[in-house]
């Protein structure tokens, strides 16, 4: 895996205010403050103040609300917290975006049991068009447990290809239609770095594969790559009404993901990865 990698330095001359709380000594005034709130500060002796200012980019001052509105100047930027937290922006160190997957996407909740499971499959699968690829996340629950199995969904349908994957991009489940779709050997033992079987011992295909025995199922599943831009901005977006300011993209396709980001104008600080 390779990923470009920053360090961000903020360097502020800061002295002690008459609260004591660390105020930035300069006569500019900043561009936004923020006051009545609790800006948390990270420091030991004083974790919290009221307000904060803002330069740019830089954290210009920290210090009471008076304080702090002693420093704003006629073109500053006033934002009344009332009383609210102001956290620094968080970092998404571990992220994956792939394209949609073809098919139906089925909703099987969260963590489902696995008769949970069988009985929206079976309604899926009695209402879809003959032919049609069913998939969905499911838990733990549901794909360790003993009803749920590929024999099951080949009982359910030999016609519509069925892929059922675990809350993770590492371990899935397929029908025998599913195998035919996407080039399955099944005679094939488990290829480098993968395997087969729940307890993931199994040395001849079964149905459930796990790490590069799904790897190459899964860039054949996910194929659907029209709507990629307009998802991820609407990912990215999301993120950053959560208090996300920075991700770390673990990317299959970074080029591709590089040239939609530039599309993109997001004010997040997106660091690509690649992995194989």
């Amino acid at each position: 895996m390779s990923c470009s990698r920053g360090l961000l330095v903020l360097a502020i001359t800061l002295s002690a205010s008459p609260s004591g709380v660390q105020v930035q000594t300069s006569t500019v005034p900043p561009d936004t403050i923020l006051v009545n709130g609790r800006v948390f500060t990270g420091s030991e002796t004083h974790p919290y103040a009221e307000a904060i200012a803002i330069k740019g980019t830089r954290i210009f001052a920290i210090g009471t609300s008076d304080e702090i509105s002693s420093k704003a100047g006629p073109k500053t930027r006033r934002i009344d917290l009332a009383g609210r937290l102001v956290i620094p922006g968080i970092n998404d160190s571990h992220t994956h975006f792939e394209a949609d997957v073809i098919g139906t996407k089925l909703d099987f909740g969260d963590d489902p049991s696995c008769p949970h499971v069988l009985d929206i499959l079976q309604h899926a699968v009695a209402s879809a068009p003959l032919g049609t690829l069913l998939s969905g996340t499911i838990g733990p629950s549901a794909f360790f447990g003993q009803a749920c199995t590929p024999a099951t969904l080949d009982k359910m349908s030999l016609d519509d290809p069925i892929v059922l994957a675990m809350d993770s991009p590492h371990s899935r489940m397929l029908n025998q239609a599913a195998a035919r779709k996407f080039g399955v050997r099944e005679d094939a033992p488990p290829p480098l770095a993968g395997f087969f079987g729940k307890d993931m011992k199994s040395k001849r295909w079964d149905g459930v594969v796990h790490e590069s025995a799904w790897f190459r199922i899964r860039e054949l599943l996910m194929g659907y790559v029209a709507g990629e831009e307009a998802r991820l901005r609407r990912v990215l977006a999301r993120a950053a009404q959560w208090g996300v300011t920075s991700i770390t993209l673990l990317e299959v396709y970074p080029s591709r993901r590089i040239q939609q980001l530039s599309e993109i104008d997001s004010p997040l600080r997106i660091s690509p990865c690649t992995i194989p």
